[in-house]
């Protein structure tokens, strides 16, 4: 990942997390409680890490962004 990119997305997570509307405390209502390990687990088995990724890079301005990542899979399962 270029410095470029990585630089982008520092800015927008800081701009989700620090904002008035975002803050930490919505960090904390994804996880809800237990060990770290377990909410690794369930977040790996769960989701499809690759196109939150693609989706991310394409809301923070990123290289590589994929808008169209979820619309594209449920087109191919019908």
């Amino acid at each position: 990942m270029s410095a470029e990119d990585q630089a982008q997305f520092w800015r927008f997570l800081g701009d989700v997390l620090c904002s008035a509307t975002g803050g930490i405390v919505n960090v904390g209502n994804y996880h809800g409680g237990g060990s770290p390990i377990m909410e690794q687990i369930a977040i790996t088995t769960q989701y499809d890490i690759e196109s939150r990724k693609k989706l991310v890079k394409y809301i923070a301005g990123m290289s590589g962004g994929d808008r169209e990542v979820f619309s594209k899979k449920a087109k191919t399962k019908k």
